[in-house]
């Protein structure tokens, strides 16, 4: 979905035949998928005169031949410009209103992501650090911030007032945690634990 791979000397309806002849699909399908993605008026222009935001708007209606209930898009928004990616955002939210279709969509741009979609799976490194819904991914305080440090009294303070913002302390493994809500980092990270290793 970041390039789709078209014929630019073709147009997009031919693009589109070319397609629908391999799924199999019936004619009448060429005009639902052109309307779903608004570029019924383009659709008879050679393709080598799309912008980029054509280009991917084509490619979503490609893959909405044959009325597929699952799409995989990969970075749709990739190196449009504003008014191509709030297209494709309006897009990407109304599709499935109107096809019944599920979007699962990768990208590595979060807060486009929150944008446009009901549930979130966050990976990173390879590991899930977050699955759950896109308005309780602010709320959370799944996320810590971890800091070892050698020394802890220049440690606590760097954090600022000793480190002792909150009160809170505890033991943990053997080592002092403490807790701290600073205001100025992201909701997600509203909770920072600072391990001393003594």
């Amino acid at each position: 979905m970041e390039s789709p791979a078209l014929y630019d000397h073709l147009t997009g309806l031919e693009n589109l035949e070319i397609t629908r002849l391999m799924k199999g699909v019936d004619r009448s399908d060429l005009d639902r998928v052109l309307r779903l993605v608004d570029m019924k008026m383009d659709a008879k222009r050679p393709v080598r005169e799309y912008s980029l935001g054509m280009r991917q708007r084509l490619g979503v209606a490609l893959a909405l031949l044959g009325q597929p209930q699952l799409l995989v898009l990969d970075e749709p928004t990739n190196g449009l410009d504003p008014i191509g990616i709030q297209d494709m955002r309006e897009l990407l939210i109304r599709l499935p209103r109107e096809t019944g279709a599920s979007i699962f969509l990768s990208s590595h741009l979060l807060a486009e992501v929150e944008q446009v979609a009901d549930d979130l799976v966050v990976i990173h490194h390879g590991r899930l650090r977050y699955q759950g819904s896109t308005a309780d991914l602010g709320a959370s305080d799944q996320a810590e911030l971890l800091v070892r440090v050698g020394d802890r009294v220049p440690a606590l303070a760097a954090l600022g007032h000793g480190g002792s913002r909150s009160g809170k302390r505890k033991k943990a493994s053997g080592s002092k945690l403490h807790q701290q809500r600073h205001p100025g980092w992201p909701p997600a990270w509203s909770k920072a634990a600072v391990t001393y290793m003594n």
